[in-house]
């Protein structure tokens, strides 16, 4: 049951990271060339939901086992 949650928040955490790409996407549409990297720092924070997300999968479902 609580490996369940673990990949819960972890899809909840993938999903939040495609929220802020898309977020990113469409702030390097609006601006200007020399403010891409704004964009560019917005896409970057992307990572930390997935990477808690992970962490998150990892400690409550706990490591894979290879067969």
């Amino acid at each position: 049951m609580i490996a369940r949650l673990g990949n819960v928040l972890y899809w909840a955490g993938c999903g939040i990271a495609v929220l802020i790409l898309i977020f990113a996407a469409l702030l390097a549409t609006e601006l200007e060339s020399g403010q891409r990297w704004n964009a560019l720092s917005v896409a970057l924070m992307a990572v930390a939901p997935w990477l808690l997300g992970l962490a998150c999968r990892y400690v409550l479902a706990g490591p894979r086992r290879r067969r």
